[in-house]
């Protein structure tokens, strides 16, 4: 069992693990569990204490996780926790640098997300050819997230968006 910590010595931590800088937020970055929970809640504040210091290595941490999230299609939720995480913290920070770094990131992923979407249309185009379709009656293209097939305001729907549509003339 953990011994219990009073709210004024989590402070005080705080701001000893603050003064570590880019440092111990690499460490905090890398500590989030495969499932939400308090002690996120605490990493994720102690990288809003270290503040701009920590924007860079939220960022790069953020990305260092991304090809496994394509890979594991959602199977391993640490990964996706941890960038909700350092997502969360870089809105909480709300300093310019953190909304700069927050937006470039939103960036980032809708055009992933559009290059994933014509890799899978041209993936099951390859696959119908293969069956005999002939190809001038197949066309693709990548939605991403401009169409989406179910509104994902919560992100709880996402999954149901990645998707292919057939439609036969």
């Amino acid at each position: 069992a953990e011994p219990e910590c009073s709210d004024d010595a989590r402070r005080r931590l705080s701001r000893v693990l603050a003064r570590g800088g880019a440092a111990a937020a690499e460490h905090i970055a890398d500590a989030f569990g495969p499932e939400p929970s308090a002690a996120d809640d605490q990493l994720r504040n102690l990288l809003v204490v270290i503040g701009d210091d920590a924007v860079d290595v939220m960022v790069a941490a953020y990305e260092k996780s991304g090809w496994l999230e394509i890979v594991s299609a959602g199977l391993l939720r640490r990964h996706n926790n941890r960038r909700v995480q350092l997502a969360m913290a870089l809105g909480e920070l709300a300093t310019k640098a953190a909304k700069k770094a927050l937006k470039a990131l939103h960036k980032r992923e809708k055009d992933d997300n559009l290059r994933l979407s014509l890799q899978r249309a041209q993936t099951v185009r390859g696959w119908l050819i293969q069956a005999g379709v002939d190809p001038a009656m197949i066309t693709v293209a990548g939605r991403g997230e401009r169409e989406p097939a179910v509104a994902t305001a919560d992100e709880v729907a996402r999954a149901e968006n990645r998707r292919v549509e057939i439609n036969l003339r």
